[in-house]
């Protein structure tokens, strides 16, 4: 997945051909249809055509939402299992060599993924790594969850609950099963890849996190934009109440006092108060506008259920 990013899509490409399991195939999913970014992908066919590795860019120019490119590159894959990465990512040589060790680890697995360590542009890590031998990525029923692939590198596989976006895979016929990538979740993509996976917890399947399944997540900064803020608080109610149903409001009193993972409403609000330039001013207003979104939408449901209910007595 890729938007108007033709550089860091240039750096990942050069590393693909040179892993030590060779892929099938690279698609190249250009959201916004960037035509420096299709000239980057067409200046490595050569490339990839004397390794065997089908190389294909599919130009998106009518959306640029990245679920609905995840999905179209789940419709035109053609192996049984597909890995996603962003373009900002380098791979280690072992790293699709570490997927597919993930689902021979374990042959119920469903997805396998592993560790994107954040660095800079020189690869150096911005975090000290947590080698924890147990499962340090966390979803509970509220729909609460914690996950550290940016730091955490265990020494051996470990069964986990949720992956990260920038580094996983995933049984093809499983994600066709539970819809794909869900395109509801607007504006910045918060949440997108967590749904899918709290469907895959929800159902109680294999999730695999391998170490040697490692790619470098360079990331130039850690300050939050206000729209990625604002977005993050709204999609996290939403992903709450789609997949935590019979626990929503309970989560969100757990949201406002003290969640097992994440920073409590409270809280925030006093870290909003005190910063003039805090990005959690942004992310209440989002969780507030979805909780307002939430009441209007249960008040045309019950107006519209109404006459219906009426026929029936």
């Amino acid at each position: 997945m890729t938007y108007d990013r033709p550089g860091r899509v240039d750096r990942l490409l050069e590393h693909l051909p040179f892993q030590q399991s060779t892929p099938d195939e690279v698609i190249v999913v250009n959201n916004g249809a960037n035509e420096e970014t299709r000239t980057v992908v067409e200046s490595y066919a050569t490339r990839f055509d004397r390794r065997s590795i089908s190389l294909r860019h599919l130009a998106r120019s009518d959306d640029t939402t990245l679920q609905r490119g995840r999905n179209t590159a789940i419709a035109v894959s053609n192996g049984d299992v597909i890995c996603f990465v962003d373009d900002d990512v380098v791979p280690r040589k072992s790293w699709l060599k570490g997927i597919e060790r993930g689902y021979e680890w374990d042959d119920s697995a469903v997805a396998v993924g592993g560790p994107a360590p954040i660095t800079d542009d020189e690869l150096s890590l911005q975090y000290d790594i947590d080698n924890s031998s147990t499962n340090q990525n966390h979803f509970n029923r509220f729909g609460e969850h914690r996950q550290i692939a940016y730091k955490w590198i265990p020494p051996a596989p470990v069964k986990t609950d949720t992956l990260v976006g920038a580094n996983m895979s995933f049984k093809v016929d499983v994600l066709e099963e539970i819809g794909g990538f869900d395109p509801s979740y607007e504006g910045h993509p918060q949440f997108e890849e967590t749904d899918v996976m709290a469907k895959l917890w929800n159902r109680g399947e294999t999730i695999v996190y391998h170490p040697h399944a490692l790619v470098y997540h360079i990331n130039d900064s850690r300050k939050q934009s206000e729209r990625v803020s604002y977005w993050y608080g709204r999609n996290s109610v939403r992903f709450r109440r789609k997949n935590f149903p019979e626990t929503y409001h309970r989560s969100l009193f757990r949201l406002l006092f003290g969640p097992e993972f994440g920073t409590p409403v409270w809280r925030q609000l006093k870290n909003a108060v005190m910063k003039d330039d805090s990005p959690y001013r942004w992310r209440l207003r989002g969780y507030l506008d979805e909780l307002i979104l939430d009441r209007i939408d249960e008040s045309v449901s019950d107006r519209l259920k109404a006459p219906y209910a009426k026929k029936s007595k």
